[in-house]
């Protein structure tokens, strides 16, 4: 959001020039501007933002007149009181190595046997931000009163200071008052001449683009720093190199780059030989490889080996750089054997050889003047991916970049939440800024966002240009395409930016550290601009009839004037097994004075009148993380009148919020009242909660932190128990409040015990809260649980053979899929009318009775079963029973006196068949756990385990 400070805003970073040149280029990027009058002074401090961050800049006079610049610098430092000063000017270079349009950083200057020392405290990001094309370096500066003309005047000037790499005329001045005034100062000059006053003349305009630039790009690293932080990428945690993959008789998608890549690595056990972070290039090439004569490395060192006519490799083991060259129709053909790598290694004398010359072949962009950006893959309540599209086209257009409808750009920016199977750049539902089907030909194509991050090789990118783990805000996508398009690049060039696949022509593909992305800080995600109007254009039409059939419960009457979808927190609180956005995704939420400006802007922009109201959606994958949030949020929007003009929807909630206190301290739980009285405050009619198991031990195989089941299987202890869940129900009912929540249906790892307890700890739900249900009908498969790339259960899974197939888990218990046969849907709906909920009773005696069917079938059958299955059979028949006379006395008057006997019977047939009670123990995860077991002797058993840090195949939290 451009910020534009008070005129009495102290110890900011001011910005000192000195051609006019420099003044206008800097001014025509500021944001904001507000001028004052510096005394003594021809020119105002003119005060703004610079892509975001507030600054002061203004122009002082040349060191022609050193009086007069020291008069001036003096009013201005009293006036501006700055932290850090930058000056920016133009220099003649003395230093051979310097070419004109090189910069430089200094670090002191000298004037007449005097010294003064610069701060280095620009230095690392200047040389972290500038561009590829761009050369600079630290040196050091001699101050002149005059413009040097000739050799003799720059021997003079030199003589007091031989080390001198460049002649400028105020930095000596302005870097001695900085120090006096108590401000750090820096100095950055563009070189525009040997001494020729024609050439700096000509020089000087490309020269203060050029400092603008780098200054713009300084300043967005700095921001970057702290906006966005680097995570690991679990999922990734083989790819953790610099890769170059090329191939020599097919197109390289980034998909089969990633996927060729992991192959080859572990072909060649590449993960025992190269440290993280290293280069390596593969080229799948279609003569036999054979190693090459005149080998070259960077060090000078090389070990090299090949296998005739499959393979070669070449290894510097200095910077351990290496080459691996491989028979292309071997490697499709599946004929290559695994090679152990590191002994042939071992077994290898070093050779030296040739230093190798800096990379020549480069690689071009096209330079990308219009831009679509877009986020949405699904119409559901969570379009997380979607409303951070919006901020990224706010950040576009505030540092002067043109965002336009697709036919019109020449780069689509798609975000995505998902690793899917089909393009991520074709979307199956309208969007409004995409009036084009198809994309144009020569389109460049980025898909960004958590989907990428979770499987890079899915096809979702197929035909993507550049796949960027994580945020591309905060400024990191505008910093890599200012730097790559801008002129021809090599793949070290690219391989400063960590976390990204990027296609450098049509059969060479570059992987920079898949093993990591970049994610917005709470700090960045607070920074971002959401703009309303911007956020509204993201989603159609379509989508609002979607959110209004969704949330529906305690609608006010009429339509509303307008709705809004605002996120107001990113990540999630849990660490859910089966998906990856808990672990892979840090929780991150907004200010609580953002959200309330935000919905002020609304107000403004949509102006309903008396009686009108806008609807608001508020998007949070843990809202309640911190109660206090919505408690605060509740009282300001009371405190300030801006309840009425609204009716607010939330999506969706974390049950643990509303817990003063849990149940498995011993203690019944404790619910958070004033947590609930905010909702009412709100005017919120129903609260969408992330609850997804209703079982202690699905909550805890399903719901908690993965490493901690791995480390302590059952005695893990669950988020939350169905005690917790019960008591917050029942207190939502209380207060007037409707509740939906979530089922997860399908569950590989779960046993018939545990689906049979789940289904009659819904019906005690269903009873205490007739305002309770379970969400059925948001989308297709809403409730099944899938093997979700990347996911700690899904890598789980992979490991037991057949269990996944495809976008479903493939099993057997002893009963079947009793989920097909419980008719869960009677769940679906509310039960706030007598005949409703009689009409409930009615489902559940059949689904029962059906239950008890199956249970006479399965001992029918039990020959056979083994064992194992035959045990399993028991506990499911002893749990049912138990339930049954749990649940009878409760359901007596609702449900037909007929099913009720029949049910009777059941139980009494079924308790006599079920013989003994199970063994003490059992439980319905035990094939989790038993997998779990597995999976940690494995861990432990690897060699390629290195010490102190965990397996690459290793789950996320």
């Amino acid at each position: 959001m451009p910020v534009t400070p008070p005129t009495n805003s102290p110890r900011r970073l001011l910005l000192v020039c000195y051609d006019p040149k420099e003044l206008e280029a800097l001014l025509s990027h500021l944001d904001g501007a507000a001028q004052r009058p510096i005394p003594r002074s021809r020119f105002p401090l003119t005060e703004g933002a610079l892509d975001g961050l507030p600054i002061a800049v203004t122009r002082i006079p040349f060191g022609d007149d050193p009086a007069l610049l020291q008069t001036v610098m003096r009013e201005l430092l009293s006036v501006a009181a700055p932290r850090r000063v930058i000056s920016l000017g133009t220099a003649m270079a003395c230093a051979s190595d310097l070419e004109i349009g090189d910069m430089v950083c200094s670090r002191g200057a000298h004037q007449r046997g005097r010294a003064v020392q610069f701060g280095t405290w620009l230095e690392d990001d200047l040389l972290r931000a500038a561009p590829h094309d761009l050369r600079i370096r630290p040196g050091r500066s001699v101050t002149a009163r005059a413009f040097v003309s000739s050799s003799a005047e720059r021997d003079a000037h030199l003589a007091g200071c031989p080390q001198a790499d460049i002649i400028e005329m105020e930095d000596f001045h302005v870097a001695s008052l900085a120090a006096e005034f108590g401000a750090e100062f820096a100095s950055v000059r563009s070189v525009t001449d040997r001494g020729d006053f024609i050439d700096h003349m000509s020089r000087r305009a490309l020269a203060a683009e050029a400092l603008v630039r780098l200054l713009r790009r300084t300043l967005r690293q700095q921001r970057m720093a702290s906006s966005l932080t680097v995570v690991d990428n679990p999922p990734t945690r083989e790819l953790g190199y610099r890769i170059v993959l090329s191939a020599a008789s097919s197109p390289v998608s980034l998909p089969d780059a990633v996927r060729w890549s992991r192959r080859i690595l572990s072909l060649f056990g590449l993960a025992d030989v190269v440290p993280d972070g290293a280069r390596i290039d593969l080229a799948l090439t279609a003569r036999p490889p054979a190693l090459p004569v005149g080998l070259a490395t960077a060090s000078g060192q090389s070990k090299a080996t090949a296998r005739e006519g499959l393979w070669s490799l070449v290894h510097d083991p200095v910077t351990h750089h290496t080459r691996l060259e491989v028979s292309e129709s071997a490697f499709h053909a599946g004929s290559l054997e695994p090679v152990d790598t590191r002994k042939l290694l071992q077994e290898l004398p070093v050779e030296l050889v040739a230093l190798a010359p800096a990379e020549a072949r480069a690689y071009a962009w096209p330079v990308i003047s219009s831009f679509h950006i877009q986020g949405l893959n699904s119409i559901s309540a969570e379009p997380e991916e979607g409303l951070m599209a919006a901020t990224t086209i706010s950040e576009f257009r505030a540092n002067g970049l043109t965002v336009r409808d697709a036919g019109e750009a020449r780069c689509w920016i798609y975000r995505s939440a998902n690793a899917s199977a089909d393009s991520y750049f074709h979307p199956p539902y309208p969007l409004p800024a995409r009036t084009v089907e198809d994309v144009p030909p020569g389109t460049f194509l980025i898909a960004s966002g958590l989907g990428p991050a979770i499987d890079p090789s899915a096809a979702g990118g197929e035909s993507a240009n550049l796949l960027l783990l994580g945020d591309e805000q905060g400024g990191r996508l505008i910093q890599l395409l200012d730097d790559l398009c801008a002129e021809r690049f090599r793949p070290d060039d690219l391989f400063r930016y960590d976390g990204l696949a990027a296609r450098l022509d049509d059969s060479t593909v570059a992987l920079s550290r898949l093993d990591r992305r970049r994610l917005l800080t709470g700090h960045g995600l607070n920074s971002l601009r959401y703009d309303p109007a911007v956020l509204r254009s993201i989603y159609s039409q379509e989508y609002d009839r979607f959110l209004a059939d969704y949330f529906c419960a305690g609608r006010r009457p009429g339509a509303p004037k307008a709705s809004h979808l605002l996120m107001t927190s990113r990540g999630c609180g849990y660490h859910c097994s089966f998906c990856c956005s808990g672990g892979m995704q840090p929780f991150a939420a907004l200010d609580i004075d953002l959200l309330v400006g935000m919905l002020g802007e609304i107000v403004e922009m949509d102006r309903p009148a008396s009686g009108e109201y806008v609807d608001v959606y508020l998007l949070d994958s843990y809202f309640n993380r911190n109660p206090e949030r919505i408690v605060q949020l509740a009282a300001r929007l009371e405190t300030e009148g801006l309840l009425e003009p609204f009716q607010f929807f939330v999506r969706h909630n974390g049950l643990q919020a509303f817990l003063r206190r849990r149940s498995e301290d011993g203690l019944p739980p404790v619910v958070n009242d004033r947590l609930v009285a905010a909702y009412r405050t709100l005017g919120v009619g129903e609260v969408v909660m992330g609850v997804d198991a209703y079982t202690d031990g699905s909550i805890r195989a399903l719901k908690t932190n993965f490493n901690q089941l791995l480390q302590k299987g059952e005695s893990a202890r669950p988020v939350y128990t169905f005690s917790d869940i019960a008591a917050v129900l029942a207190a939502l009912e209380s207060a007037g409040l409707d509740s939906r929540c979530f089922l997860l249906v399908y569950n590989p790892f779960a046993g018939d015990l545990d689906r049979i307890r789940t289904f009659y700890n819904l019906i005690r739900l269903a009873l205490d809260a007739p305002g309770f249900m379970i969400d059925s009908s948001s989308s297709d498969r809403v409730n099944e649980l899938k093997p979700f790339p990347g996911a700690p259960l899904t890598l789980l899974a992979e490991r037991v053979p057949g269990l996944v197939q495809g976008e479903r888990f493939d099993y057997e218990t002893p009963l079947g899929r009793l989920e097909d046969l419980l008719d869960l849907e009677m769940f679906g709906s509310r039960r706030r009318s007598p005949e409703s909920m009689r009409q409930f009773a009615a489902r559940a005696a059949a689904a029962r009775l059906r239950l008890a069917a199956r249970l006479s079938d399965g001992f029918a059958a039990a020959a056979a079963h083994g064992p194992a299955e035959a045990e399993e059979l028991r506990a499911a028949t002893h749990a049912f029973c138990q339930e049954e006379a749990a649940i009878s006395p409760r359901l007596v008057g609702l449900e037909d006196p007929a099913s009720t006997a029949e049910l009777a019977t059941a139980v009494d047939r079924l308790s006599g068949a079920s013989g003994h009670e199970p063994a003490p123990g059992l439980h319905g995860h035990e094939r989790l756990y038993r997998a779990m077991r597995s999976w940690n002797l494995a861990r432990r058993a690897s060699p390629a385990t290195r010490p102190g840090s965990p397996t690459r195949s290793e789950p996320s939290e």
